[in-house]
């Protein structure tokens, strides 16, 4: 009896990647790429009064944006951020109307106090576990649910080790967002009429993480790598992040068809937020100059922080049967399921979300 193999053209191979390439990068939100535009904006948003959302780093960028509105909308808005001093800025030009210009400078107008609702500030710095447990008992004392988690923190090409010694970049933008999604399952889970969401910011940098998407060795050993690799490590780790929450407590899909409802399902999302001009890019020298001498140009190659903060608020306000079909998949520019590495799709996803679940709880474990 013979077996038959399967051979891979490598012709056919070069071409496939090619187009994911071509396709990621059309995709990135570039804005000189004009027919790539947002098609769902904030006048499509309903009203958020009794609705509890959680934002990491919600002082600055796509998560002020997001933060700004909700609020305006009446939802309770709880802001996760390192600074006491930088929250207490951002809850007070929120509530002043501040939107971010693309030079990351506040503009002002009118909030309609009838409408807006409530914002507070949560100390987390999501570098340091004890930290994010302390924020999560904070909020479990706060609120009795969370009806929408945007783990929209990060930090980009920094160096460095977090409190417990992990790389920066990772322990920052995953660890951390894995253990403060973790610990708030229970607020999440709790049956309510419509499912909560779990929106994980992610990036079209997710393809450059090295081979398998995470280093777990350079990781355990708190080894320092390239910034930009780490970067892109990083962002395939938080897409993996949202296919565990999606495959564990997501809604059941079989043939592309999702079940109906089930008591405590999660909708979980992963976003890449587009080229935003944000802090995120200052540490670096040659950004800050480019974005005050070449104003021009800043403009048509990013986006404000209020159009980069768009597709994650749409995934997070899309129709529940839009948001099932979603769950468990990568959103790329603007408003419209993308295409993720190779390595994140299917089973070889579910496997690389349990893996860094696992691997992330042994982290926390150790620190107990």
């Amino acid at each position: 009896m013979s077996t038959a193999t399967t051979t891979t053209n490598p012709v056919a191979a070069l071409f496939a990647w090619l187009w994911f390439q071509i396709l990621t990068f059309v995709h990135s939100g570039w804005m000189f790429v004009p027919w790539v535009r947002p098609h769902w904006h904030l006048e499509n948003m309903a009203d958020q009064r009794d609705r509890v959302v959680v934002i990491t780093g919600g002082n600055s960028g796509t998560g002020y944006a997001t933060a700004s509105a909700y609020y305006t909308r009446g939802a309770r808005v709880l802001l996760l951020c390192r600074s006491a001093e930088r929250a207490a800025t951002a809850v007070a030009d929120l509530k002043r109307g501040g939107v971010a210009n693309v030079l990351s400078q506040m503009e002002y107008s009118p909030v309609d106090d009838k409408h807006a609702g409530t914002v507070e500030y949560i100390p987390c710095d999501l570098g340091d576990l004890h930290s994010v447990h302390e924020a999560a008992r904070m909020i479990a004392e706060r609120v009795d649910r969370v009806d929408v988690l945007f783990a929209n923190a990060g930090v980009l090409g920094m160096s460095g080790h977090t409190k417990q010694g992990y790389p920066l970049q990772f322990g920052t933008n995953v660890l951390g967002h894995q253990r403060l999604i973790s610990l708030l399952l229970p607020l999440l889970r709790k049956p309510r009429p419509r499912p909560a969401r779990v929106i994980s910011i992610a990036s079209a940098a997710h393809i450059t993480a090295p081979p398998g998407g995470v280093d777990y060795a350079a990781l355990d050993k708190g080894a320092t790598r390239d910034a930009l690799l780490e970067y892109g490590e990083s962002k395939w780790g938080n897409v993996a992040l949202a296919k565990y929450v999606h495959a564990h407590y997501g809604p059941t899909c079989e043939d592309g068809v999702c079940s109906v409802p089930a008591p405590g399902e999660i909708f979980s999302i992963a976003v890449h937020p587009g080229i935003v001009s944000t802090n995120l890019f200052m540490h670096f020298q040659t950004a800050k100059w480019l974005s005050h001498t070449l104003t021009w140009a800043l403009k048509l190659v990013m986006s404000t922080a209020s159009i980069g903060s768009l597709n994650q608020i749409w995934a997070a306000e899309v129709a529940d049967s839009a948001a099932r079909e979603l769950s468990g998949g990568y959103v790329w520019c603007f408003q419209e399921r993308g295409i993720e590495r190779a390595d994140l799709v299917g089973a070889a996803g579910a496997q690389a979300g349990d893996k860094l679940w696992t691997w992330c709880e042994a982290q926390a474990a150790r620190q107990e």
